[in-house]
């Protein structure tokens, strides 16, 4: 059984499916951000989940589809669906989702994502959409603090699932926690309704575990992380495996859009420059064009350095787009898996499209030469936004190191940590009660106790060359929510001093003053100059705050992407310390600038400080 939309010819749902999108449920009542996500319907039909928490707003689905179909009335089109920037009502994507190629019993098979997908949840718990965030109880991975949530000696050993995955008799007590909004589901392309939906596909026996996050952070809010576990739960080998992301990007009329692919270095934020690998579309239209440009950038996939059992490197395949309407063998959509098996294995890159129409574009990596039973492939991607091409690249490398992370040292054997984005500044503090950040001119300084309340705690700092001593009672710690059921308090230590500083965490104790944790901290070495934005993009004005070490004289002027000057923000002496500007989006005659990449520069001292940020109309 299947139904076939008007508008969409290739859009395929179940019945049984179709039968609830127009039925409001109280179980998938709408996400709230300040509490993890309780799974009601198996499928999520309702257009609840989606991502928001940066600038790019993106719905999310167990059942192989990403994006909303916005053009088509169902239960979900309303959802965002690669809306950039996320007020602006406007939508990249119309569907998209991830596409799994393989010989089985040497025939080409290949189980679709997006809009004729053979991906669904099965009637398991941990099928449906788990929402969690980053700080939610039970969620905190290393290099945080108690990254063994619940003390048994193994760290994220329960995954978020509702399930009990350790035998502990506790249900989801220690996963990782990733980014400010983290979706997981699984799907598999071999249920019964699949079967019966697509009768002519033979199932190559796959389960899919489906992570998706997103920060509030200025330097990656334009994009989303998606993260796929590909595993073979069959009793087949899978052979010559390619994975590839298919999306129908249609930027507000289908008929007007260009695509290409795009890869080579790109310099980001912390000054390194990383691989960018992004296929994209934009707005083709003569008339009154939508500014921006979406597309899909490969951060990793799993490799073999001897080349055996996956590539030797990180890498895409090809590059494919194909047009609406027309035949395959003309460059339109595959009609079968031989088809889309030659598109994904084919190897081959598209040329950046130069007639405007209704493209498609799929992007891939491979061959992975087998995959056992038992056996799982990784594959990470995000989508990501900007204002034209050279800003997606910029934004497309502050995800790359957003996803390669950083390595700590744990007890002389090095850890890499993916998906800590650039300006999380983590203090190494231990395995204690307390951790540290920097923040501008100190330490924020994050406690977590049994305690309910923060009363008889008290923080002492211990007096120095050049600091005196200090106590934060418990009136002076701050809550800052819980983890693992755990309160967490904080406070900033901002006080002038170059030394090392030494803070002892104690609790009064039946009349007894108890150490609890010992925290040793190096006060950094503050910058010359330093400038942060925000928001970026911009409209209608922009904060620009500033940082100078000593005191002088400060200029602050704005440039376009030709190197013209169009505004002097600030020309004066200044003391040492922080400041803000405010900018219009307007030029020195007070004329209302375009929408652009426009390039700040702050001089002090004869040191310049520089930014990119972005102005939307």
């Amino acid at each position: 059984m299947k139904f076939q939309f008007v508008g969409k010819s290739k859009f395929v749902l179940p019945l049984m499916v179709l039968c609830f999108l127009f039925v409001s449920f109280q179980a998938n009542a709408v996400i709230k951000l300040t509490t993890p996500h309780s799974p009601g319907l198996i499928f999520e039909i309702d257009g609840d989940v989606f991502h928001d928490q940066g600038a790019l707003h993106n719905h999310v689905t167990n059942w192989g589809l990403i994006g909303s179909a916005p053009t088509v009335p169902t239960s979900f089109s309303h959802a965002p669906s690669g809306r950039w920037p996320g007020t602006s009502g406007t939508d990249f994507i119309w569907a998209g989702g991830l596409w799994v190629g393989a010989v089985l019993n040497g025939e080409p098979t290949v189980s679709t994502g997006g809009f004729r997908s053979v991906l669904y949840p099965s009637d398991a718990v941990e099928d449906s959409i788990h929402y969690t965030f980053h700080g939610a109880s039970g969620g905190t991975r290393f290099p945080w603090t108690n990254a063994d949530d619940d003390g048994d000696g193994f760290e994220d050993e329960d995954p978020m699932n509702s399930l009990d995955d350790d035998d502990d008799g506790l249900v989801d007590e220690d996963f990782a926690a990733i980014s400010q909004q983290h979706f997981r589901c699984v799907m598999r392309d071999d249920t019964a309704l699949a079967q019966e939906t697509y009768p002519d596909h033979v199932p190559l026996g796959i389960s899919i575990i489906q992570n998706s996050y997103q920060w509030d952070n200025e330097f990656i809010a334009n994009a989303i992380g998606y993260e796929f576990t590909i595993t073979n739960v069959g009793e087949q080998t899978l052979e010559d495996v390619y994975l590839g992301m298919f999306t129908d990007f249609d930027i507000e009329d289908a008929d007007d859009d260009l695509a290409g692919f795009w890869a080579g270095p790109v310099e980001a934020s912390d000054g390194l420059f990383y691989s960018v690998a992004v296929a994209y579309m934009k707005d083709g239209a003569q008339d009154n064009p939508v500014q921006g440009i979406e597309g899909w950038v490969l951060l990793d996939h799993t490799i073999d350095p001897a080349g055996i059992m996956a590539p030797e490197q990180v890498s895409v395949n090809g590059f494919q787009k194909m047009q609406g309407n027309t035949a395959f063998d003309q460059g339109g959509d595959p009609t079968n898996d031989a088809e889309r098996y030659e598109l994904l294995s084919g190897g081959t890159f598209d040329e950046p499209s130069t007639l405007p129409t209704d493209y498609r574009v799929l992007t891939t990596s491979g061959p992975f030469p087998s995959l056992s039973p038992g056996e799982s492939l990784q594959y990470q991607l995000a989508l990501v936004a900007g204002t034209d091409l050279e800003d997606l690249k910029i934004n497309a490398a502050e995800m790359v190191a957003c996803y390669q992370g950083r390595e700590f040292d744990r007890d002389g054997l090095p850890e890499l940590v993916h998906w800590i984005p650039l300006s999380d500044d983590i203090v190494a503090a231990g395995m204690g009660t307390m951790m540290a950040q920097n923040v501008s001119g100190g330490f924020q300084i994050t406690i977590e106790t049994n305690l309910s309340a923060a009363d008889g705690l008290a923080l002492i700092r211990q007096s120095s060359a050049d600091l005196s001593e200090r106590v934060w009672t418990g009136a002076d710690l701050v809550p800052s929510g819980y983890s693992a059921g755990h309160a967490l308090f904080s406070i900033i230590d901002n006080d002038a001093g170059s030394g090392q500083r030494n803070y002892d965490l104690v609790q009064q104790y039946g009349g007894t003053e108890v150490v609890l944790d010992h925290l040793e901290l190096a006060m950094p070495v503050l910058p010359r100059l330093s400038m942060t934005t925000s928001p970026n993009p911009f409209n209608p004005s922009l904060e620009i705050k500033f940082f100078i070490r000593d005191e002088g004289r400060v200029r602050l002027q704005a440039f376009d992407m030709r190197g013209r000057l169009v505004r002097t923000l600030l020309d004066e002496s200044r003391a040492a310390g922080e400041g803000v500007v405010s900018w219009d989006g307007r030029d020195n005659l007070g004329q209302a600038l375009p929408s652009g990449v426009y390039h700040l520069q702050l001089e002090a001292a004869g040191v310049l400080a520089e930014k990119r940020v972005s102005l939307i109309k």
